[in-house]
């Protein structure tokens, strides 16, 4: 199964990046439901990123549930950057191993950019059963990520000014 979504910001591609890569860290700025996120840097760096990728918390306490996203691949000039999704203290019934996440920042010229988010779940069993259902409930879920990005980005007066200035 694979899911992509996308938007359109109403800020330069290199402002979108810079939230969406260079601070991938910093989720919890901007992601409506992770309610923590901060680097890691275990293991190897494989690639030119600032870390090796994020844990975010989506739900309470040392038990609550967690997603470990670690960047497989990371191209600043062609700003897109690959990671994988494992989920953490996750319910038995959750139907998803992982999700590897690509996500692109495309330049549309006059202060706007597309993002593209393509998603590719690897599904337990029960996921693969239930896989036309699953799809419209992560594509809704992605696609409220997308929108939490937007508007984070859009309402930022410092990052226009970071462009202007």
């Amino acid at each position: 199964m694979k899911i992509t979504k996308s938007i359109i910001v109403n800020q330069p591609s290199e402002l979108v990046w810079k939230v969406v890569a260079e601070e991938f860290d910093q989720a919890h700025l901007w992601m409506g439901p992770v309610k923590k996120s901060y680097a890691f840097d275990e293991g190897h760096h494989n690639t030119s990123a600032p870390v090796a990728g994020r844990v975010c918390e989506l739900g309470s306490g040392p038990k609550g549930l967690k997603a470990e996203e670690v960047i497989t691949q990371y191209n600043e000039k062609e700003q897109y950057l690959v990671f994988d999704v494992v989920p953490k203290n996750a319910p038995g019934l959750l139907p998803v191993n992982k999700n590897t996440v690509k996500m692109s920042v495309l330049n549309l010229g006059n202060g706007q950019s597309k993002v593209l988010w393509e998603s590719t779940p690897d599904l337990k069993i029960m996921g693969k059963l239930l896989s036309p259902v699953l799809k419209i409930g992560l594509g809704k879920a992605f696609s409220g990520i997308l929108n939490d990005l937007k508007h984070y980005c859009e309402s930022q007066k410092s990052l226009s000014a970071t462009a202007n200035g």
